[in-house]
């Protein structure tokens, strides 16, 4: 019986034992895996952080506008210069109808000019409202202004005779100084917008990177 008892006993010894070693085998497992987990989250914040650099970097070495963009933009300034090309070409053939057409049918002609280019506005206008497109509700607002001014040429022709070519003339001028100066305000305007889009995604960039850096200080 005592051999029994002393069988028993160091049974639950080693049973304590391996008990206890089970459980240290767990926290082994368990801090190793923590470990792992630290360093793996090291290493992701690192490569964040690298990214980040490398995000900034691309942005300070890479100022300019995209060709994409820039095709736009030109695109739209080549577009307003034909336009504009149009309408000084047709104040053109304004003034040589004045040295060229009798009094009365050149009368008639400005009024039936007048006509058209009104027409020519509620299409465009009409167009611009059904496809939501600014570009066409600009134009169509230049082409009011002319059919307007186009209104006074009767007027002009009738009251002052003989500065009519003169008055058409500083008119065409002035359509042409608008539409370059526009072409100017498009190009400098889609810089600016660019320019200050790039400083945003830099101002998000630099703070994003501050976070990771303290985030691995942290660490």
């Amino acid at each position: 019986m005592p051999k029994k008892k002393e069988n028993d006993v160091q049974k639950e010894i080693e049973e304590f034992f391996k008990d206890d070693e089970e459980d240290m085998e767990i926290k082994e497992i368990k801090k190793i895996r923590e470990d792992i987990k630290i360093e793996n989250t090291n290493k992701e914040e690192e490569n964040k952080k690298e990214n980040i650099e490398k995000m900034l970097q691309t942005i300070s070495n890479n100022k300019k506008i995209p060709k994409e963009i820039m095709k736009k933009v030109y695109s739209s300034i080549f577009g307003n210069l034909t336009v504009s090309v149009i309408i000084m070409a047709y104040l053109f053939f304004i003034i040589i109808g004045f040295f060229n057409i009798e009094k009365v049918i050149f009368e008639i002609d400005l009024k039936v000019f007048s006509g058209c280019l009104f027409l020519l506005t509620i299409i465009l206008m009409e167009m611009s409202y059904r496809k939501k497109n600014t570009r066409l509700m600009t134009h169509s607002i230049e082409c009011l202004v002319l059919s307007i001014t186009n209104l006074f040429f009767p007027y002009f022709y009738t009251v002052f005779h003989s500065r009519f070519t003169l008055i058409v003339g500083l008119i065409s001028i002035s359509f042409g100084v608008y539409y370059i100066v526009k072409s100017i305000i498009i190009f400098i305007y889609t810089r600016e917008k660019f320019l200050k889009r790039m400083s945003d995604v830099t101002e998000i960039l630099s703070e994003e990177y501050n976070k990771e850096d303290f985030k691995c200080q942290e660490v």
